[in-house]
């Protein structure tokens, strides 16, 4: 798993475009935080799952799939801006900052 991810939502109900084209491989529609958040825990039990049959690849990818879709998804409930991977890094070390958690950077910077 990955650890206090699972803690970075704190609920809202705004609507955002998100630009980024790095999940899934495709451009992402249109997604609430909340559903950035249930995609992410998805992410998260297929990375487990693949780890598990000794994919590390593929399960490192699912991993950095779940970490930018919570990140989003708190950087969105806050009004921060997302859309690349530098916005996405920027948003992870905000809230690291924010809950006095550095594992949430360090942990987005390695997924």
């Amino acid at each position: 798993g990955v650890g206090c991810l699972g803690f970075w939502f704190l609920g809202g109900g705004e609507w955002v475009e998100s630009r980024s084209e790095s999940f899934s491989g495709m451009a992402t529609k249109t997604m609430s935080p909340e559903e950035h958040r249930q995609v992410a825990l998805e992410f998260l039990a297929a990375s487990d799952e693949a780890f598990e049959r000794d994919e590390v690849v593929e399960g490192a990818m699912k991993l950095w799939e779940a970490a930018a879709h919570k990140v989003t998804a708190a950087a969105v409930v806050r009004g921060w801006p997302v859309g690349d991977r530098r916005l996405m890094k920027s948003a992870a070390v905000r809230l690291a900052k924010e809950l006095d958690e550095p594992m949430i950077a360090g942990g987005y910077a390695v997924a």
